[in-house]
């Protein structure tokens, strides 16, 4: 489970980087 945590905070660091890509290529 603790991995499976591991995972989840990179897949959600990943996403919100990927986030604040797409808002800077709009704005």
């Amino acid at each position: 489970m603790p991995s499976f945590d591991i995972v989840s905070e990179v897949d959600r660091a990943e996403a919100d980087n990927a986030v604040q890509n797409v808002v800077r290529e709009i704005t």
